[in-house]
Parts: structure tokens; C-alpha cells; sequence
């Protein structure tokens, strides 16, 4: 059971990206991790929620293809090109980027960088159409 200022901000955190078109699944990560909540579009995971982090975190993964063509694409404003140059953990797939959910601002920006990556995250956006 999670404790209340962080239910809370997980609540607020899934109505966000409710509201960004994404159906919410839950899924065991691992031991470690445990449950976390995954924001789903077309089958494809675009986000993850991360309730047993202290504190909420929510996830994007990007894949280096991705990366490209959101740093060429003119629909990305350039607060998220910033971001997405200076990821959290990167491997040799591609970028994870993190961000705090416990403010109200940080979960705006969280659900709003998502629901910008969402075309491309999705496939929808080539590299020759940015």
C-alpha cells in the first residue's frame, strides 16, 4: 500500500496520461521494481509509472532511431529537445529519461512530453518526415 502524498500523485500522474490518449495496463517489472503501470498506444508501451520509487517517477524509453527524428522534428518544441539531450540512463538501445511526479508541474510536463513523442514513439513519424 502506498502512502497517501504518493497515491495521490500516482492518481493525478495516470489521469494525466489518461488524458494524453493512453490506456493504462499494470505489469510486474521485476523483484526489485515490482508493479508498474505502463501507458499503452497501439499496443505499443510509451511510458511507465514507477509507484514504488520514492519518489513517483514516471519513464519515458527512446529509442536512438527515435531520438533522431525528434531532435530533426519540427512538432517538438525545443524544452523537450533539451531534455531528450541529456537522458537519465542510456544503453545501447537507446534513452531512458525520469522525471519526479510529486508536483503538479513535473507531472504537466511529464504527460506533455509524452503526448508530444507519442507520433513518433508510435512509428507514425518516419525520419524522412521531420
Amino acid at each position: 500500500m502506498l502512502p497517501g502524498p504518493q497515491f495521490r500523485a500516482l492518481d493525478a500522474a495516470m489521469q494525466s496520461l489518461r488524458s494524453a490518449g493512453l490506456r493504462l495496463d499494470w505489469q510486474w517489472a521485476d523483484a526489485e521494481t515490482g508493479w508498474v503501470c505502463l501507458g499503452v498506444l497501439d499496443q505499443a508501451e510509451h511510458c511507465r509509472l514507477v509507484p514504488t520509487a520514492d519518489p513517483l517517477v514516471g519513464q519515458v524509453r527512446v529509442t536512438k532511431e527515435q531520438l533522431k527524428i525528434a531532435l530533426k522534428s519540427a512538432d517538438v518544441p525545443e524544452k523537450f529537445k533539451k531534455i531528450l539531450k541529456a537522458p537519465f540512463d542510456q544503453d545501447k538501445k537507446g534513452s531512458v529519461y525520469e522525471f519526479e511526479l510529486v508536483e503538479t508541474t513535473m507531472r504537466d510536463l511529464f504527460s506533455d512530453f509524452v503526448e508530444t513523442l507519442e507520433p513518433i514513439l508510435a512509428g507514425v513519424v518516419a525520419e524522412d518526415a521531420g
